[in-house]
Formats: C-alpha cells, sequence, structure tokens
C-alpha cells in the first residue's frame, strides 16, 4: 500500500500545489466512492470533503484533513466565503488551475456532490485514532472558529496553525510532520 495521496481543495491540482501523487478532483472524472489504495489520504479544503467521503464507502485508508468544508448544504453561502477569501490576495490562481476551468460541467456537478452530505454525522462514525484535522487559525471564512468548534464537539484531533489562513501553503508543513511530503 502506498503511503499517501493528495487531494486539493477548490479547482485546484496537485501540480499546482507540488505535491505528488494527487488526485486531481476538478480536472477529471473520478467516483469518491471508488477505493484509495494508500495508507493516508491528505485532503485539503473541498479535497478533504472528498476525502471523507470516500471513507464513508470504503473505511481503509487514515485521513488528514486540511481546513475541511464541513457545513451541510450552503453552495451560496460558502461560494460566497471562498470569493471573499480569495480577494484577500492569499489564494493563488496560477495558469495549472485555470485549466479546471476547462471543464464546468464536472466543476458543478462536484460542487453539488461535496455540498450535501452531512459530514457532521460522517466524523462521528471515523475512528479517532484514524483522523487528524489541520486548521489554519486565522481562516475566517471557510473553516473557521465555528467549525473548530464542530470539530471540537466530535473529540477529533484538531491542529491549530498560528497564523495561518485556508491556502494549503500555510498548512503544508503541519502535514509534513505527521507523514513526508514530495515537492
Amino acid at each position: 500500500m502506498k503511503k499517501f495521496i493528495y487531494i486539493p481543495g477548490f479547482l485546484d491540482t496537485g501540480k499546482s500545489r507540488k505535491v505528488s501523487p494527487s488526485l486531481d478532483i476538478w480536472s477529471q472524472e473520478v467516483d469518491f466512492k471508488k477505493k484509495l489504495n494508500y495508507e493516508y489520504v491528505v485532503g485539503h479544503s473541498l479535497g478533504a470533503n472528498f476525502a471523507i467521503l470516500n471513507w464513508s464507502f470504503n473505511k481503509n485508508t487514515k485521513l488528514i484533513l486540511t481546513n475541511p468544508l464541513l457545513r451541510k448544504g450552503q453552495i451560496p453561502t460558502l461560494v460566497k466565503r471562498w470569493f471573499q477569501y480569495a480577494l484577500t490576495g492569499k489564494e493563488k490562481f496560477n495558469k495549472s488551475r485555470a485549466q479546471v476551468l476547462l471543464n464546468p460541467a464536472l466543476v458543478e456537478k462536484r460542487m453539488l456532490e461535496l455540498f450535501d452530505p452531512d459530514y457532521s454525522k460522517i466524523l462521528s462514525r471515523i475512528p479517532k485514532k484514524n483522523i487528524i484535522i489541520i486548521r489554519g487559525k486565522k481562516d475566517k471564512f471557510l473553516c473557521d472558529k465555528e467549525t473548530a468548534r464542530l470539530i471540537r464537539r466530535k473529540n477529533i484531533k484538531l491542529i491549530e496553525v498560528p497564523g495561518a489562513t485556508h491556502d494549503w501553503d500555510d498548512v503544508r508543513d503541519e502535514v509534513a510532520k505527521i507523514i513526508p511530503l514530495n515537492g
């Protein structure tokens, strides 16, 4: 079994974040029910949501989730918050990420899949030894203080990174303390 696979967040790619192997759910059709044969699934933002859904069907991996979006069914609110975050200038939108927009039907399908489930219920079923959540303490738009409270109520190990926002690059080093990442 391979050590890990990285699932990037909204409209992102592993190439853009210099992490390999990655499962680029925004640029290719990937069924979240398909078993991933890795010891760890590392998911960022909506990629973390994908990882949670995958676990709910397969229950075979350990999860390292960074800045997951755990609120059910709030597509307009979360899209608004993502744009607020993007406008802070911290979000990087390079050429590699722009290519994802070439398939808007897949992006829309993926968003609908990932916003609908009740993640609170799924999180309750994951053995605590198999999940760690890492959150940027300055993430005030997406994985915010309310989400951190939900995680704590579930008694899930939560690592809050001081000075970090929602950006993968802010929390990457914290993940690398748990498992070695390339790039």
